[in-house]
């Protein structure tokens, strides 16, 4: 395909990030971040044993590399499918379905996967349950991208990683517009982040094995919408906040400040992108008492404000 385009003197932008690799100028979705921000929902859940699922393409490594990462620097290996269809002689799909079949039934149980794309994630989910496993007490899965159509084809439907595939058109009309005009591209690809998690039925659950964490996580997720302090929490679980902040840290690699810090900007996140609500309005949803603290504390760990990101990412 690259040697077809070159001849062409004409201004050119890959969007694909099946092909990234090819040298032209290239708009597409941050894969490496992509994997990262799986890996950090499947840590949320509670999990403590991982695995990764997706072919040897080059975005699906890219995927896998950022999954990595992230696991590993909260001290977590992850166990892998390695399989390349290219070095089979027999027919791929009979192969592929029986070395997955294999896989899954010698992973350890329970276990949490992220899979490459929606597509492989369904097929991945029917052979979780012809092996007589359950959704996600057994498998948490996670897909790659959060199509409603293919993540509902499964059963329980998929949670999936929202990706930012509208923006990445949107962007690279808008550079291919420049170029055209003689604006050089310049030599770095553009990635677009993910724009967060659609949580679904195949993740919605909480492995924590601290009882005193699980009520306090289950407490914090249930007041969102309420100015919870750090001492609520502390008043929930009759323990002291040294303490539990020691085992937070232990169990979910923050404190009970940064616990209910995340979750009040995931929720802000969702809100910004899939509402019409004001920020005033997405503060007082997310138990900000005013809007400007939920504009501090969203710069701070996001990089920008509400009113940006929305602009940015908003469909």
């Amino acid at each position: 395909m690259e040697d077809a385009l070159k001849p062409h003197a004409i201004p050119k932008i890959n969007i694909s990030s099946v092909r990234s690799y090819i040298e032209l100028p290239n708009v597409s979705v941050d894969n490496v971040a992509t994997g990262a921000m799986g890996a950090q929902h499947l840590l949320d859940t509670g999990m403590k044993t991982f695995a990764y699922y997706g072919l040897n393409h080059h975005y699906a490594n890219l995927r896998r590399q950022g999954f990595e990462q992230a696991l590993a620097a909260r001290g977590y290996d992850y166990h892998r499918f390695d399989y390349d269809p290219e070095r089979q002689l027999k027919p791929p799909i009979l192969l592929r379905d029986e070395a997955t079949k294999q896989w899954l039934d010698a992973l350890p149980k329970p276990i949490a996967i992220l899979v490459a794309d929606e597509r492989e994630g369904v097929k991945l989910a029917e052979h979780i349950r012809m092996l007589g496993l359950s959704i996600p007490e057994d498998v948490a899965l996670l897909v790659i991208g959060d199509d409603p159509i293919e993540c509902g084809l499964s059963h329980p439907p998929l949670s999936g990683v929202r990706l930012p595939g509208e923006l990445v058109g949107q962007e690279a009309a808008r550079r291919l517009d420049l170029m055209m005009s003689g604006h050089p591209f310049g030599t770095s690809p553009v990635l677009l982040p993910p724009l967060g998690i659609t949580i679904r039925l195949s993740t919605r659950m909480l492995m924590i094995n601290d009882p005193d964490i699980r009520i306090a996580v289950n407490y914090i997720t249930d007041h969102i919408g309420e100015q919870i302090e750090v001492n609520d929490v502390v008043n929930k679980v009759q323990i002291s906040r040294a303490v539990l902040d020691k085992r937070f840290l232990r169990e979910r690699g923050r404190s009970v400040q940064g616990e209910i810090r995340y979750h009040q900007l995931n929720h802000a996140r969702t809100l910004l992108l899939d509402s019409d609500m004001t920020i005033g309005e997405i503060a007082t949803a997310c138990g900000f008492p005013h809007h400007s603290h939920l504009t501090v504390a969203f710069k701070r760990d996001v990089g920008q404000t509400p009113a940006s990101y929305r602009t940015q990412y908003r469909r």
